[in-house]
């Protein structure tokens, strides 16, 4: 290590989220950046498939060719989800834009361990100071820069402070984040081999399985809904071709019913029961003994940044969304982008007066809130859309009314109708219609939509002061 603790950039966790910012800020300028990570890498994690808008970020760090290059990744052409009696619905990426010219947009499911040590190894090649198996134990804001105390007690200064260290640590603020969504599920999950890949399940709704073209495919059913994701595993010294199969469902739901997922055979007996998914786990085999369990509630911090204490929160360090449509690396990325040009502007652009700085990182706040808000809104949607079609089960029905209070009222009503669904999701949610108006209309983001257009004046409305 260097003999100087001062840098432009110190960045907590070395995931996806920290290391593209790192690669981003290294490549595009000399500023000097360095990593805390507590864990040393390869480490398990989960978020194992991707969303296409991440290739595009991916190129822009320069890590995109050394992750082609590796063999732990398949190529994601889109998604199957299985959530009414009506058959199951289905979407290439970019679905609209593939009907007009016939160009598959894809991403990539992929052993995330590898994945991640792949991107911090890029960052650190880039100039990166990498610092492993050490944590952050304290942020403080002083007159001139930030300082930082890691647990061996070295002290090191900084320019600019950022937390991408994840959903558990609020080492920044010291409170709690805030539920993003009403819905507080559990994810379990285990690793197989000997699986058959989704493109083959049999019917002619399968877009995927004419061209072998591996999507993720998810299947909602009594208790919740399950994944099923190929993954690429090293098992014994070898490359193998394995299958990532979760159940995402209520804890609280499980404990009453006294369904112990822990338990590979119930695990098991669960998916089995799944009429779409049981003909293609038949004859898996588990690659470990231990189910792998966490915590999956939408949570969002009150700020993303703040100027004046010179810290920035990035990826699931600012929030983190129900991962049913593979969105968590993505928009870390996303958010890492859009960081390293909001430092570089900061540090680097003298042109920029005071004010000018405080509206960037308002904007960063602002408009990376909304997405989240928006986004949590059109997966509650999709809840509402299940709980339907499964009116006598519990877990379904607890998601079936209510919406999530996101501070809507204060954003934009245009921005939400403009950004809040994609193309992709609106393909899903409408079971391929297109049209909004085939959206549930009792779901969150319908709900939400009809009570900020309340909200909105008629067009020949008249602004007066009020009477004396």
């Amino acid at each position: 290590m260097q003999n100087s603790t001062d840098f432009d950039v110190i960045i907590m966790g070395g995931g996806p989220s920290g290391a593209t910012l790192a690669a981003l800020l290294r490549k595009n300028s000399a500023l000097k950046v360095a990593i805390v990570e507590r864990e040393k890498f390869p480490r398990e994690h989960i978020g194992e498939s991707m969303a296409h808008p991440v290739i595009p970020i991916l190129e822009e760090s320069g890590a995109l060719p050394k992750v082609l290059a590796s063999d732990y990744w398949v190529k994601k052409y889109g998604g199957i989800y299985d959530w009414d009696k009506k058959g199951p619905s289905v979407a290439y990426f970019d679905h609209v834009n593939w009907q007009e010219d016939g160009v598959h947009r894809w991403a990539v499911h992929l052993n995330r361990s590898e994945f991640d040590q792949t991107l911090l190894e890029h960052a650190k090649s880039l100039g990166t100071e990498v610092i492993e198996s050490s944590e952050v134990k304290r942020f403080e804001n002083l007159a001139e820069h930030a300082v930082v105390e890691l647990d061996d007690g070295r002290r090191l200064s900084c320019r600019v402070f950022v937390d991408a260290s994840g959903r558990s640590n609020n080492i920044i603020t010291g409170q709690r984040r805030k539920f993003l969504s009403n819905y507080k599920n559990m994810a379990v999950w285990n690793h197989y081999t000997n699986f058959i890949p989704a493109q083959q399940l049999a019917g002619e709704w399968n877009i995927f399985r004419e061209k072998d073209q591996s999507p993720i495919a998810c299947f909602a059913f009594e208790h919740g809904w399950a994944w099923y994701i190929p993954v690429p595993k090293i098992v014994d010294g070898k490359r193998v071709s394995a299958v990532s199969i979760g159940i995402v469902t209520d804890p609280t739901l499980i404990k009453e019913r006294g369904i112990n997922l822990r338990d590979p055979q119930v695990f098991m007996e669960q998916l089995r029961g799944i009429t779409d998914l049981a003909p293609l786990i038949g004859a898996v085999v588990p690659i470990s003994d231990e189910m792998n369990v966490t915590s999956n509630y939408s949570m969002i911090n009150d700020q993303f940044c703040n100027l004046d204490e010179r810290w920035i929160g990035i990826g699931d360090a600012a929030y983190f969304v129900d991962p049913l449509f593979s969105s968590g690396v993505t928009f870390a990325g996303g958010m890492a982008a859009t960081a390293s040009l909001m430092i570089r502007e900061t540090l680097l652009n003298d042109g920029l007066s005071a004010a000018q700085r405080q509206e960037l990182w308002f904007d960063y706040d602002q408009q990376w809130h909304l997405v989240a808000a928006s986004f949590a809104l059109s997966i509650d949607q999709w809840y509402y859309a299940i709980a339907k079609n499964n009116q006598d089960s519990v877990f379904w029905k607890e998601r079936s009314s209510g919406t999530s209070d996101l501070g809507i009222r204060e954003l934009s009503f245009n921005a939400l109708v403009d950004t809040a669904i994609t193309p992709d999701l609106l393909e899903i949610l409408t079971s391929g219609s297109q049209k909004m108006a085939d959206l549930d209309q009792g779901g969150g983001y319908m709900q939400t939509l009809r009570r900020l257009g309340a909200a909105e004046p008629d067009d020949d409305a008249l602004v007066q002061a009020p009477a004396d």
